[in-house]
């Protein structure tokens, strides 16, 4: 399985317009015409770009989504200029990225979760091995002591590698404002500044039309 992260950056005070179009026109067409059902909703901000919606589908292979969004595109642009209004997104990211083995994303049910934290790290390469079994021997535990109720994570596909990405619910924004009060400087020191090339943290909050 691999998965596709789609980043829409949205103009300012646009973004009710964004989830509008999510919920009301590309779910509903993803489920007649067989793209599979975005595993999660987030939306955010970007340091650089301003309201951002990020969200996730899964596929069972490259010749899959290939096949499927070509089949869509038209079919997306012809719904869109029936909506009407004004184009608000005013850039879109995408990249492919590869679950780990035994921190699999799973369906957003909303159960035990209403928001996330994504950090993205950057390891140096001859230290990428190693950043991952620190992940393992005590970096998820971290997370999970400070009350995230799942941690999964990925390695980017393309672009910048090697590249991860730590994701953790948490089950309120309080218990996620509290365990950040303390997450970056843990982090920091379960993994020593020469390990890691860059790191960055994004507060994500679900879509509740995707939570149930």
């Amino acid at each position: 399985m691999i998965l596709e992260l789609r980043r829409y950056h949205v103009r300012t005070g646009r973004m009710p317009d964004m989830h509008e179009r999510m919920n009301d026109v590309l779910i509903p067409l993803f489920a007649e015409h067989g793209l599979p059902r975005p595993l999660a909703i987030w939306e955010g901000r970007s340091p650089a770009s301003g309201d951002v919606m990020t969200w996730v589908m899964p596929w069972g292979s490259f010749d899959e989504r290939a096949a499927a969004w070509a089949h869509f595109r038209p079919l997306f642009y012809a719904a869109r200029v029936a909506h009407g209004g004004d184009e608000f997104v005013t850039c879109t990211d995408l990249t492919l990225i590869q679950p780990w083995p035994d921190h699999i994303l799973a369906p957003a049910s909303g159960r035990g979760s209403s928001c996330e934290t994504l950090w993205h790290v950057q390891p140096r390469i001859p230290l990428a091995a190693d950043f991952i079994t620190g992940c393992d021997e005590h970096g998820f535990a971290t997370f999970r002591e400070l009350g995230a109720s799942a941690v999964s994570a990925f390695d980017l596909m393309f672009g910048p590698l090697p590249y991860a990405m730590v994701l953790a619910s948490w089950p309120n924004r309080d218990v996620r404002d509290r365990a950040m009060d303390q997450l970056p400087a843990l982090m920091e020191n379960a993994f020593p500044r020469h390990a890691i090339e860059q790191n960055r943290w994004e507060m994500l909050d679900r879509a509740p039309y995707l939570i149930g």
